[in-house]
């Protein structure tokens, strides 16, 4: 991967998030973990802290899988063998002569059990910007950080108590009144995504699901120069909604565990047909440079490379501030010109089929859906919805195929059927990109072949 660094930029930093150290149910192992960590530090490490330096790390929550001590010693072990010039310490043990920041706040996974007393108690204050409650404001070459931990367990709604939004209140206040010109970058970093802003932030999916706390954004609205990063979903940053401007810019962070998706399609998130979502690790490289623009690199750390362009934020008194609204793409997915439904295992009841798949120019190709019509009566009989893989970056597939009776276990589909013998149907394909702009579809047509008549017995007894 070779180095997005700039000659000018006055702050660089990293940002990371939900690795999730320790036992998983859902299949991960500790050491796995602990060496995806250890493999994005060292990443950031080679390319950037001793090509440019870095001046700071921040992690934005659910260091921990389960809020135990071991956990948050495997953290701060694992980060101080990669950084041993970080302020990142252990309760007692503070390094004096630290040269890079580590910014980091509790998630919802921290908080699990005994989780957050255990966080107080391991991890140590290592200077006068980290307070007892978890929350802080940091001050990194002059930029302030607005770290706001995450105070419980629950995912999504009213997550944060009276004192912690009164924290983010004065803290704006106070950093926003430093800079009257209103253009250098103020950071903020959440656990989860702030309401109505990200992708994953409000329901996008067929069960309704959001990661989202509707308690912080009313006490950022107005700062146009904030620049909020947020964690929770493990939602892909190769995405386009992963970034977005309304009032102010917001940032989903992805993960370093794993990645994950919309629930609700008839292929579940958590599928390995193609690559497993344990291998996914991502996150940011930043560098803000004299004029007070910000480039936000993204970083594939399980195939060490860049994914895509770096998005670019201008400071507000720019005319070119607002590049990232959710109405930007409007263009929709495309098939090649000699693209086709191919027709694969043909049966009685069921088809398979197989297509090249689709491109846009502005976003991604999210997701397909496949409906199978009757030809005599129009009467859709089945659908099908299905990922095109882009949070697979580099090893996303560029062959899709399908049956008419494939569901994930546990997966659900819009309209469930089975085809009828010797019937003729219409399949087709759409493409949908990240903001819903479908593509015209592909079509093929086909007949059922009639089921194969039963043998007659040949048991006389």
């Amino acid at each position: 991967m070779e180095p997005a660094v700039q000659n000018n930029a006055k702050l660089r930093f990293a940002v990371i998030s939900d690795t999730q150290l320790g036992d998983d149910s859902n299949g991960a192992v500790p050491e796995q973990l602990e060496e995806k960590l250890r493999s994005a530090l060292t990443i950031l490490r080679k390319d950037y802290f001793e090509v440019s330096g870095l001046d700071a790390i921040v992690v934005a929550g659910d260091l921990s899988q389960n809020g135990r001590v071991a956990e948050f010693e495997a953290f701060a072990r694992i980060f101080r063998e990669v950084f041993p010039e970080s302020d990142f310490n252990l309760k007692g043990d503070v390094n004096p002569l630290a040269t890079l920041k580590a910014l980091y706040i509790k998630g919802n996974h921290d908080n699990y059990g005994d989780g957050s007393a255990n966080y107080f108690n391991t991890l140590a204050p290592g200077g006068d910007y980290r307070g007892g409650d978890g929350n802080y404001l940091a001050d990194v070459n002059g930029y302030k950080f607005v770290m706001l931990s995450q105070p419980s367990t629950i995912n999504s709604g009213n997550l944060y108590d009276r004192a912690s939004q009164a924290f983010v209140k004065a803290a704006m206040v106070q950093t926003a009144a430093a800079d009257p010109g209103g253009d250098k970058p103020i950071f903020v970093v959440t656990h989860p995504h702030l309401y109505g802003t990200v992708y994953g932030s409000e329901p996008t999916d067929l069960e309704n699901s959001d990661w989202a706390t509707r308690d912080i954004k009313p006490y950022l609205d107005g700062y146009r120069q904030t620049i909020a990063f947020s964690g929770h979903s493990h939602y892909p940053i190769s995405d386009e909604r992963s970034i977005d401007q309304g009032e102010f810019t917001a940032l989903g962070t992805g993960a370093i565990a794993y990645v994950d998706n919309e629930r609700g399609y008839s292929e579940s998130p958590d599928s390995a047909r193609y690559v497993s979502k344990w291998k996914e690790s991502v996150g940011y490289y930043v560098e803000v440079d004299s004029a007070n623009t910000t480039t936000i690199t993204r970083l594939d750390f399980a195939r060490h490379q860049v994914i895509k362009e770096p998005w670019v934020v201008k400071p507000p008194s720019d005319p070119g501030w607002l590049r990232y609204s959710k109405g930007r793409d409007k263009g929709a997915p495309v098939f090649s010109a000699d693209a086709k439904v191919e027709l694969l295992e043909l049966q009685p009841t069921s088809v398979r089929v197989r297509f090249e798949q689709a491109t846009d120019a502005e976003s991604d190709v999210h997701h397909y859906k496949l409906s199978i019509n009757e030809t005599s009566s129009g009467v859709e009989v089945l659908n099908r919805v299905f990922f095109s893989h882009y949070f697979n970056l580099a090893e996303m597939p560029k062959i899709l195929t399908w049956g008419s009776d494939e569901r994930d276990e546990g997966a659900s589909a819009d309209m469930d059927g089975e085809l009828v013998p010797g019937t003729e149907y219409e399949v087709g394909v759409i493409a949908y990109d990240s903001f819903s702009n479908a593509s015209e579809p592909l079509r093929a047509s086909f007949i059922t072949p009639p089921r194969s008549p039963e043998l007659p017995s040949t048991d006389f007894g």
